[in-house]
């Protein structure tokens, strides 16, 4: 039986596994060309989540706010205070944006303004994102770097939310900047 992520995909133990991809963020608000990126799951999944996180450096904060590299994608390991399961990085379905400044176990209330929270909130209920979404602000012990596919939502229902994604501006940077993801998400 194959190992699994909380959120029921196949866990990735290799930075060359081919379920793999390295997710560039495209040019602009500070960013240069290939200079930032994450390894997140191909396809619909490292789609969604960069969709996010894009509209996040470009309206909540930008994701270079300490002058370092604090931007985490896949990693195989547990899920963090507890003894077994493997965290949703493990899949390549999850990802942490500023994570020495939104540290987990700290009040969200701490490190983000109150209109970016109740920004963050309104943008995870669009119906663009049709719940596929989870942001760790939200949870008992809050990580406000930490953003993952929702547990129980199917890879068919990320495929739906990523081809809605597809052609809006925000998407169409993305997928420029990663050539050859458009093919992975339509197969």
């Amino acid at each position: 039986m194959a190992a699994v992520s909380a959120n029921g995909l196949n866990v990735i133990f290799t930075s060359g596994d081919p379920r793999l991809r390295k997710w560039y963020f495209p040019e602009g608000h500070g960013i240069t060309r290939h200079e930032k990126w994450l390894y997140l799951r191909d396809g619909s999944i490292g789609f969604v989540l960069m969709h996010f996180f894009l509209w996040f450096h470009e309206t909540i904060e930008r994701i270079d706010t300490q002058r370092q590299w604090d931007e985490w994608g896949w990693a195989v390991r547990p899920i963090r205070g507890q003894t077994s399961g493997y965290s949703n990085h493990a899949s390549g379905s999850a990802g942490d944006l500023n994570a020495t400044v939104h540290p987990r176990g700290v009040s969200i209330w701490k490190t983000f303004k109150k209109w970016q929270i109740v920004a963050i909130h309104k943008w995870m209920k669009t119906v663009k994102y049709r719940g596929v979404l989870t942001w760790g602000g939200d949870w008992s012990t809050p990580d406000g770097m930490h953003t993952e596919i929702t547990e129980g939502k199917s890879i068919s229902q990320v495929e739906r939310v990523a081809r809605g994604l597809m052609n809006t501006p925000r998407g169409k940077r993305i997928l420029d900047a990663n050539p050859g993801a458009r093919k992975v998400i339509l197969s």
